[in-house]
Formats: structure tokens, C-alpha cells, sequence
């Protein structure tokens, strides 16, 4: 395959891995998703998120991998406007230039914007809320946590209890105490809790 159907590829992973019209605190995968950990929404717009899905890419041995505003998307076909193809190629500087670019019209214009990424091989799924401040990676195979221990780490990435700890209680509003706690009741892990203690662990 080509890059440019590479990327189409990793669009249609996007739109198929996630439930059109739900957002935080639902789940927004579908039944066939798993194993999730969640981090703050700013790592996905920031240079090291590049190497973060290099590195998913890598492991995984994928292609390519689509960052999607879905806020922007029109249908369910590919959108250039709303895409972002990512290569193991893809530098720094490319990546925030194309983040940034557009003035208005730039992908983080708008704080409402909800965003989505995966690979050609559909192994792995992000979805990002900005408004919630709030993104959780979705993984297929329980195994394949172990291996990509690394990019996890970059992204800070951790069970969704465990997601705004330490914190002291005073900090949140009872609504939004009750919203975490809806987050966390939609996305019980798939897998016995001892499975993440590799994640506390180490690698």
C-alpha cells in the first residue's frame, strides 16, 4: 500500500472503533474495544506526540497512522481537511506546523473539538476531548500492553481511577466528582486489575 491509502486505511480505523454522537464520561468505543488508559488531552498536540505514535507505529508494524478531527469531519469518508496523515517520516516540525497552521482555521482554534487517531492496522485508538482535557487510548489485544510500555509512559497514560491522583478532593466540584466517577464506572478495564501492575511496576 501507499502512504495515501495508508492513511485512508488508518481513517477507517478511527470512524469504525468509535460510537458516532457519544462522548465523555460514555464510553465512545465499540464492543469489540478494551483495555483502557487515559491521559491529559494536551499530550496529543504536543511535539513528543510524533514519537509517541513512531514509536506505536514501529511496534505495532504499521504504516501509518490518522489523526482526525472529528468535529471537522464531514462523512464518513476520508477528509483531507480533517486528517493529518503521520509517517515514521513525519517530523517535529511538520507536526506542529500542521497543527498550528490555518490561524483561525487551526486545529486548536477551537476548544470544543473532539479528535481521533489510529494506525493502518487498527491495533490501537485514541480518542481526545479538549473541553474535558481529558484522551484515552484504546487497546485490542491485552498482550500488546507489554510491548508498547514506552509511548504509554510518553503519553502518562494510566487506568482512569487512577487518572487524577494525587489530588486533593477539594479541587473538584461535586459534578465533576460525579463525572469522574461515571468515566471510570463506562471504562472498567477488560482485564483483571493485577494485569496493570506491570504499569506501577515497571517494565
Amino acid at each position: 500500500m501507499d502512504g495515501e491509502a495508508d492513511c485512508r486505511k488508518a481513517f477507517a480505523n478511527v470512524v469504525d472503533a468509535l460510537l458516532p454522537g457519544v462522548g465523555f464520561p460514555y464510553n465512545v468505543f465499540k464492543d469489540s474495544w478494551g483495555n483502557f488508559l487515559f491521559f491529559d488531552a494536551d499530550a496529543v498536540f504536543f511535539g513528543h506526540f510524533i514519537w509517541v505514535v513512531k514509536d506505536l507505529l514501529r511496534i505495532e508494524s504499521a504504516h501509518s497512522a490518522c489523526l482526525v478531527n472529528l468535529s471537522r469531519k464531514s462523512t464518513t469518508d476520508f477528509d483531507e481537511g480533517a486528517c493529518m496523515c503521520l509517517h515514521s517520516e513525519t517530523t517535529t516540525d511538520q507536526f506542529q506546523e500542521r497543527i498550528r497552521a490555518g490561524g483561525d482555521g487551526a486545529w486548536l482554534s477551537d476548544i470544543t473539538d473532539n479528535y481521533g487517531c489510529a494506525s493502518d492496522l487498527g491495533e490501537w485508538c485514541i480518542y481526545c476531548e479538549r473541553q474535558s482535557e481529558v484522551a484515552v487510548i484504546a487497546i485490542k489485544r491485552a498482550e500488546l500492553m507489554k510491548s508498547i510500555h514506552v509511548p504509554l509512559r510518553m503519553l502518562g497514560a494510566r487506568p482512569a481511577e487512577s487518572l487524577w491522583k494525587p489530588e486533593p478532593p477539594s479541587l473538584i466540584s461535586k459534578g465533576g466528582e460525579e463525572w469522574r466517577h461515571r468515566l471510570t464506572e463506562h471504562y472498567t478495564p477488560s482485564m483483571e486489575k493485577e494485569k496493570f501492575k506491570w504499569w506501577a511496576d515497571g517494565p
